[in-house]
């Protein structure tokens, strides 16, 4: 009874023996994918910081030519304000070429 005792805590032990080689192995071979994973991921994360950083250099890009243009229609804007504003005189153009004539004759003398 004790040899069969015996036999069973022997047979018991090899088959811990073996799956703690089996889980070793296996846990060798995980860190081994990991490792792998890890490289094959360098380059995808390298190519989400430059497109993050594109993506942020095209939003400044986008946000200063909307400045820009919001720039310009309020110079527009205020530009048809001021000559909407100004009363009209049919003789402003003659007055304004008299004027430039008096002053480039003024200058030649």
């Amino acid at each position: 009874r004790q040899a069969a005792l015996l036999g069973e805590a022997e047979t018991a032990r090899r088959s811990a023996e073996l799956d703690e080689m089996n889980l070793r192995k296996r846990r060798l071979e995980l860190k081994a994918e990991a490792l792998e994973a890890r490289k094959d991921r360098r380059p995808a994360k390298k190519a989400e910081r430059e497109a993050l950083t594109e993506q942020k250099t095209m939003h400044a890009e986008c946000s200063k030519v909307e400045r820009s243009h919001q720039r310009m229609e309020e110079a527009k804007s205020s530009a048809v304000h001021r000559l909407r504003s100004e009363v009209y005189d049919a003789s402003q153009v003659e007055q304004a070429y008299e004027q430039r004539r008096r002053a480039l004759a003024g200058g030649e003398s």
